[in-house]
């Protein structure tokens, strides 16, 4: 039961946190769709613009921001920790469970979300930032952060949490 719920759990937080794609490799660059004249005027709106285009470039800015390395970052350790936890399940088994990861299923649903709640225009912008300069230093930044946030995050949490139980201690509820 208790692997279930960790399953259940990793699933979860890869829902929340993690993509994976294998449509580019790592570093990959392409064009993406041109929505402005050398002017800088628009050209098109969003709505002209071809849909598989549109979630062809949603697809590259989730490549070019590290979605696929996030997602093998966070999915192994707690598959680890879990066959740690679990040693009477065969490696074979793990393998397998590894494998259910490998699939565009939950990219697929990212981009869906990207397709309804941003503008092919928008997408482009994004695209062309993540693929300039910035872009990239940001981007091979945020792991980094990410961590350092997570790290913080979970002190802090240890933190308050230390202290609600000794103010409950105090006020004498322990063990209510």
């Amino acid at each position: 039961m208790k692997l279930v719920v960790a399953i259940t759990t990793l699933l979860v937080s890869c829902a929340f946190g993690c993509a994976h794609s294998d449509q580019a490799g790592p570093g990959a660059t392409t064009r993406c769709a041109e929505p402005e004249a050398a002017s800088g005027a628009p050209t098109a709106s969003a709505a002209a613009l071809d849909p598989a285009t549109k979630r062809d470039d949603i697809r590259a800015v989730l490549e070019l921001t590290g979605a696929a390395a996030l997602a093998q970052q966070v999915i192994d350790p707690i598959l680890t920790q879990f066959q740690q936890l679990s040693p009477d399940v065969p490696t074979e088994v793990w393998d397998r469970i590894r494998k259910k990861f490998a699939n565009d299923d939950l990219i697929d649903m990212v981009v869906d979300i990207y397709d309804q709640e941003l503008s092919h225009e928008d997408i482009v912008a994004m695209r062309r930032f993540y693929e300039s300069e910035n872009g990239r230093r940001i981007t091979a930044a945020l792991p980094t952060i990410t961590a350092k946030a997570q790290t913080a995050g979970r002190e802090w949490g240890e933190r308050i949490a230390r202290e609600v139980i000794d103010e409950l201690i105090a006020e004498g509820y322990a063990g209510q």
